[in-house]
C-alpha cells in the first residue's frame, strides 16, 4: 500500500484520541485532519511514529510502498496479542459516556475545520471571479499564449500562438520577418532565453531572470489554490532606432495547464 493507504489504515486501528496522537508525534490537529481527509500525505518518519505508538511494526520497501506486518495472532483472557501488534482488549468495543463525548468533541472539531475550509474556498473563488473579470475587460493591442516545460535542463518557454503580430513592426520599427524570427513561434527556448529578449530593455531582462528562477517554488505553492492566477507588469521593448517603448503585459496563468496567456498593450501611440 501507498502512505496515503497506510494512514487510513493506522487510523482506523487506533483507539487514541486525535489530540493524543498528534500529541504523541508532534503535530497539530488540524495535520490528522488533512490526513484523513486526503489533503496531505505523511512524512515516512511520521508514520513510523505513529506505528511505533500503535505497536504496529510496518515494512518498507521503497520510499512509498509499505506493508503492516503479519503477526501471529494469541487470544488469552479479555485480552487478544497480535505479534508484532498492540494488545486489544476485547471488552473495547463497549463504549464509555467520555468516549463518546470525546469522540463527538472531534467531529465537531473537524467539522469546524471543514467549515473554514469551505468559508476560504468561497472567498478564493470570488476573488478569482472578480480577477477574471478584470482580465477579460483589459484592453490589448495583441494576445498570446506561452507553454512553460520544466525538465533536466531547466525551464523552456514556447509562445505557441500570437493575435495581431503586425503592430510590432509598425511600434518598434522592425520588419515582419525580423519580428518573425524574434518570436519564433512553436519553437521551445529556455525561459530566460528567448529570441524575443535580444530587443527587450536590460532592466526588464532581468525581470524575466528573476521570474524563472521563482517559478519553480510559484507553481508548487498556488497550483492547489482555487482558480487561475493573475498578475500584470510593465516592461521596455528596444525600438530599432535605439529608445525605449513601454508596454503593459496582464497575464493569466493556468497552473494545471503549465499555460499563460498574455495581454501585451502598447502604452505610446
Amino acid at each position: 500500500m501507498n502512505k496515503s493507504e497506510l494512514i487510513q489504515s493506522l487510523l482506523n486501528k487506533s483507539t487514541y484520541s486525535i489530540q493524543e496522537m498528534a500529541d504523541h508525534i508532534g503535530v497539530t490537529r488540524n495535520n490528522f485532519y488533512f490526513y484523513k481527509s486526503g489533503r496531505s500525505i505523511p512524512r515516512k518518519s511520521t508514520l513510523n511514529k505513529l506505528a511505533e505508538l500503535l505497536e504496529v511494526r510496518l515494512v518498507w520497501s521503497g520510499s512509498d510502498s509499505v506493508e503492516i506486518a503479519d503477526g501471529k495472532v494469541e487470544i488469552t483472557e479479555n485480552q487478544i496479542t497480535i505479534e508484532g501488534d498492540k494488545k486489544v482488549n476485547s471488552t473495547a468495543n463497549k463504549l464509555t459516556t467520555n468516549d463518546l463525548l470525546q469522540d463527538l468533541d472531534e467531529k465537531r472539531g473537524y467539522i469546524g475545520y471543514l467549515k473554514n475550509e469551505i468559508a476560504e474556498l468561497k472567498s478564493a473563488l470570488n476573488r478569482k471571479t472578480v480577477e477574471n473579470a478584470s482580465f477579460d475587460s483589459q484592453p490589448y493591442d495583441c494576445l498570446f499564449d506561452v507553454t512553460i516545460g520544466f525538465g533536466l535542463r531547466g525551464i523552456t518557454r514556447t509562445i505557441n500562438s500570437m493575435t495581431n503580430m503586425e503592430i510590432f513592426p509598425k511600434m518598434l520599427g522592425y520588419t515582419k520577418e525580423e519580428m518573425e524570427d524574434y518570436w519564433d513561434i512553436g519553437v521551445k527556448h529556455r525561459f530566460a532565453n528567448h529570441p524575443i529578449d535580444k530587443i527587450i530593455d536590460k532592466d526588464s531582462r532581468e525581470k524575466f531572470k528573476k521570474q524563472s528562477e521563482d517559478l519553480p517554488n510559484k507553481m508548487k505553492d498556488e497550483e492547489t489554490i482555487v482558480g487561475d492566477h493573475f498578475y500584470t507588469m510593465q516592461y521596455y521593448y528596444i525600438h530599432k532606432e535605439g529608445h525605449k517603448v513601454p508596454v503593459n503585459v496582464s497575464a493569466k496563468i493556468l497552473w494545471w495547464e503549465k499555460k499563460i496567456v498574455c495581454k501585451l498593450n502598447f502604452m505610446n501611440d
